[in-house]
């Protein structure tokens, strides 16, 4: 099943069904506000390191958030495009940055790699739950 707001049904139904699918997976992520998510980063020397109090917010193709992890609290800032290519930067308090490209598989996965200074590793974020209020927009369609 998948979620999308209801004022996007009708125009929906139109297109045909693996169009109507990518359309509706973008539109109901430029709906969300506040994610709760869950995610990691591998690195050699450190291997696979969670990232704790993962909240990521969505206006548009605008991706913002924020975490910590094992080296610090950090922001998240960054782009989705409409075919699921993503990047974000991530910004550690008071320390260094790292870049963060990947792909959005559409149902809920972000995943890539992480690049800084030469050195680079996997990562992943999946979305767990939104905090909006706005949850009586969305109609269950199947």
């Amino acid at each position: 099943m998948l979620a999308i707001p209801a004022k996007f049904v009708e125009r929906n139904r139109s297109l045909g069904f693996a169009e109507q699918n990518r359309i509706s997976r973008i539109q109901a992520t430029q709906k969300m506000s506040e994610i709760q998510c869950a995610g990691w980063w591998q690195q050699s020397g450190y291997g696979q390191q969670p990232m704790r109090q993962l909240c990521l917010n969505f206006t548009g193709n605008t991706i913002t958030g924020q975490g910590i992890d094992v080296i610090a609290p950090f922001t998240l800032a960054g782009q989705v495009r409409e075919d699921g290519a993503v990047e974000i930067l991530k910004h550690y308090i008071r320390r260094h940055s790292v870049l963060y490209v990947g792909q959005y598989d559409g149902e809920g996965l972000f995943y890539g790699h992480w690049d800084i200074q030469g050195q680079r590793g996997e990562w992943s974020i999946k979305l767990l739950r939104s905090n909006s209020t706005e949850a009586d927009d969305i109609q269950e369609i199947g």
